[in-house]
């Protein structure tokens, strides 16, 4: 089964890029509020998993 290489490094590099996004947020959280804190993980995870490639990354398109 062929593999486009070129694909498949833009959705390496999309997830990874995703990961350290999400790395990063607790940090923007320090001393915040419960609620505030869950409601920014929820609209920051509903914005990554509207990305197909970090919703379904086992998943290609070929």
């Amino acid at each position: 089964m062929p593999v486009d290489t070129d694909a498949e490094l833009l959705r390496l590099q999309t997830a990874m890029r995703d990961l350290v996004a999400l790395s990063a947020i607790p940090a923007t959280w320090t001393g915040g509020e419960p609620p505030a804190v869950a409601a920014g993980l929820a609209d920051a995870l509903v914005a990554l998993g509207q990305r197909k490639s970090f919703a379904q990354p086992g998943t290609s398109s070929g």
